[in-house]
């Protein structure tokens, strides 16, 4: 038995203690933590969840932009691909619903501004900084698959990368859309006006 300062540590059996915390440890990494302090960008409510019943569930989370960081690239016009392709594959690959909300998330400037200063509940998210609003309604187990599988996707988005595969990606099919749409007056006329499209859903 040692002391130290009053208190008691029972030392008889360390082989004992070691193995308790070895097993602890072991767990700990089996279940995805490390022993180590990891930096935790912000600590989430717990969710309660009754998944015995199989009921579905509607699950959102917002997806930050990092657009303060990254502020003369348009992640909007990534997201979206031309004539919003990219974000519409996005939604049928992950079975989610995706909407590009928040401050920039309109074209049109004026008309953000202005809709932003009628307080309407329906635009308050003009209020907030520009994000991905990512839905799935599926039973428990289900829909926490989708929103995972959809936050690896969209991550590859947000990489302020001007020639990564995505871009290229983007940028071979609007050469197909300017082919289809050339006698179209609406057609966008070049690459660069593709950059700078954005949209605000609905």
């Amino acid at each position: 038995m040692a002391h130290n300062n009053g208190v008691h540590f029972d030392d008889s059996d360390t082989s004992t203690n070691d193995s308790q915390t070895t097993t602890a440890a072991t767990a700990a990494n089996c279940n995805g933590f490390s022993n180590s302090k990891q930096k935790i960008q912000r600590n989430l409510p717990i969710i309660t969840l009754d998944v015995h019943k199989g009921e579905p569930i509607r699950l959102q989370v917002k997806v930050m932009v990092p657009i303060d960081d990254h502020p003369n690239y348009n992640f909007v016009g990534k997201l979206l691909g031309p004539k919003g392709n990219s974000l519409k594959w996005l939604q049928e690959q992950t079975q989610t619903k995706m909407a590009i909300l928040g401050r920039g998330s309109m074209k049109n400037k004026q008309k953000e501004k202005e809709l932003r200063e009628t307080n309407d509940p329906k635009y308050s998210h003009l209020n907030e900084n520009l994000h991905v609003e990512i839905t799935a309604i599926a039973t428990a187990p289900e829909a926490y698959q989708r929103i995972s599988q959809a936050l690896v996707e969209i991550k590859r988005f947000l990489v302020p990368d001007y020639f990564d595969d995505i871009r290229q990606q983007q940028l071979r099919e609007l050469g197909v859309i300017h082919d289809d749409d050339s006698q179209s007056p609406s057609s966008l006329s070049s690459a660069s006006e593709f950059a700078n499209i954005k949209i605000c859903p609905n």
